[in-house]
């Protein structure tokens, strides 16, 4: 399951993308790891027509109202649930701080099957395994390397500009 899905960025770590509820397509989807649940916002519930039921959620400080229902399908890029449940709040509070509709907030219930990796610069969040990227730099004779993703062990060489004395490992 490898595919790309361009983002919004707001205030600098809000990520906004497309997505549907059956059969509503191009929804406003904020992407929250943080966030254990997704939730619908209130409007976009009443247009699916969906059964709420009330519920409380714990929170930092407390417990807030919500509501829960099961939604028929949720799609985020090449994410598909069917029969998904979902909390159901209003949502327009983050609606007005960030100046666009927003119709859910994706939580890792609906992304924690799946690997995926979010490319800031490039705006885009990558489903699929993770690519080996590897950087060396050159640093008074000294290599360096990053694997991002990957936990690695490197071996290295020191030698004087001279090359009178030298160190590996």
């Amino acid at each position: 399951m490898e595919a790309t899905v361009k983002f919004s960025l707001y205030r600098g770590y809000l990520i906004v993308a497309a997505g549907s509820a059956s059969p509503l397509t191009d929804l406003n989807f904020v992407l929250d790891t943080g966030a254990s649940s997704t939730i619908l916002d209130k409007r976009l519930a009443l247009k699916l027509h969906l059964d709420e039921l009330p519920t409380s959620v714990a929170v930092l400080d407390g417990r807030v109202q919500a509501g829960k229902a099961i939604v028929r399908s949720l799609e985020f890029g090449p994410l598909h649930r069917d029969n998904f449940p979902v909390l159901i709040q209003d949502l327009s509070f983050l609606e007005k701080a960030l100046s666009v509709r927003v119709d859910a907030v994706i939580g890792l219930d609906a992304l924690g099957q799946s690997t995926f990796v979010v490319d800031y610069t490039s705006r885009e969040i990558r489903f699929g395994p993770p690519v080996l990227q590897l950087f060396t730099i050159l640093c008074d004779g000294l290599t360096h390397l990053a694997l991002r993703g990957f936990t690695v062990s490197v071996g290295y060489e020191v030698s004087d500009p001279v090359g009178e004395a030298s160190y590996r490992d």
